[in-house]
């Protein structure tokens, strides 16, 4: 067994490791990988095997472009975010009609707005306050 340390705190990028996606990402370039152990700033990789130089660069360049779970979180939020938009701008469809989801558009089908614009709602609503509190 060879075991390969790397700093957390300076070695990968977001200064945070997910271990079974670092080994995962490291079994797909390199088979040899055996487990991942980590403590405090210590990120040791174990390999059943000693690394090439080759392999050492490669395992070095997979350590350096290793994103964390806050990424990984941050980069599916934005693909759901992108989804969401998508079907929100295609509508729901019912009986061969097509509804618009947008805000605006279930505003007016409820008859909240009319015409009017949120603004002006927000704003009439602030006056109505202030009529209420005197």
């Amino acid at each position: 067994m060879e075991k390969y340390t790397y700093s957390i705190a300076n070695d990968f990028p977001d200064h945070t490791v997910a271990s079974e996606k670092l080994h995962s990402t490291i079994i797909a370039s390199l088979s040899s990988v055996s487990h991942i152990d980590t403590s405090g700033d210590v990120c040791d990789i174990w390999f059943t095997s000693a690394l090439t130089s080759g392999e050492q660069i490669t395992l070095d360049e997979l350590v350096a472009a290793h994103p964390s779970l806050a990424h990984a979180k941050t980069a599916k939020m934005a693909a759901i975010d992108a989804r969401t938009s998508a079907l929100i701008a295609q509508g729901f469809v019912y009986s061969a009609k097509t509804f618009s989801l947008s805000l605006a558009a279930q505003a007016k089908m409820m008859g909240v707005l009319g015409q009017t614009s949120f603004a002006d709602l927000a704003k009439a609503e602030r006056q109505a306050q202030l009529t209420a509190a005197s």
